[in-house]
């Protein structure tokens, strides 16, 4: 990560762990560094970002929030991902769609955080 994107990290932010980028909870939504492209699935059931830059190498996400599924009890996760599950379009599968990779928004809807937490082809 370069000095110049951790510029776009506004004060109040707080740090998440993530596999194949830096992720910042921010007070207006979450920021979300990754060296390289990002394949992001444009489909309605994965989380979308708001706005992209591309800065030496990195791409920046700037996404809404969406609170992990981790966070919600047993019973509520298993109501997220099936209905992620049966909303998936014809042609993707769930390739790494774990408790940390699909959340609920705020307005409610359960989304898919991850961009590789499902794939578009045939599951292996």
């Amino acid at each position: 990560m370069t000095p110049d994107s951790l510029s776009l990290v506004p004060p109040g932010s707080r740090r998440v762990d993530g596999t194949k980028a830096t992720v910042y909870i921010t007070p207006d939504g979450v920021i979300r560094i990754q060296a390289g492209e990002v394949n992001r699935p444009n489909i309605p059931i994965v989380l979308q970002p708001t706005a992209v830059e591309r800065r030496g190498g990195f791409t920046i996400e700037h996404l809404p929030y969406a609170k992990p599924a981790k966070e919600f009890p047993q019973e509520e996760r298993y109501k997220g991902r099936q209905y992620i599950m049966e909303n998936l379009p014809e042609g993707y599968f769930d390739f790494d769609l774990n408790n940390g990779n699909y959340g609920r928004l705020d307005a409610g809807g359960w989304v898919v955080i991850d961009p590789d937490a499902i794939r578009k082809g045939r599951a292996l």
